[in-house]
């Protein structure tokens, strides 16, 4: 039996090509939970990572190998608005503060 070698996870700065990786990580940790209702549509979301979030946050991506794995905006004053993981990489959650 062979097991998965650990993959080395990164923290850097989130690019303009991270946006559609973030958008569907950020989609699918809405839809982990059962009481909240799908609002936007797939490309609203890319939308709104793309030109709302990413010009005007710092985003920190967690990059597992080549894949996000998380995604951390935080406002300019220093605390996060909204983090996001994979499913099975830890709780997700998409919390507005």
């Amino acid at each position: 039996m062979t097991s998965a070698q650990p993959v080395d996870t990164i923290l850097r700065p989130a690019i303009g090509s991270d946006a559609a990786a973030i958008a569907t990580m950020m989609r699918a940790a809405l839809s982990s939970f059962d009481w909240m209702p799908v609002l936007h549509t797939p490309e609203e979301d890319l939308f709104f990572i793309r030109d709302i979030v990413l010009p005007r946050q710092q985003v920190t991506v967690a990059e597992a190998g080549k894949v996000i794995a998380g995604s951390l905006p935080s406002a300019a004053i220093g605390w996060s608005s909204s983090t996001s993981t994979r499913p099975g990489r830890g709780k997700a959650s998409a919390a507005g503060c």
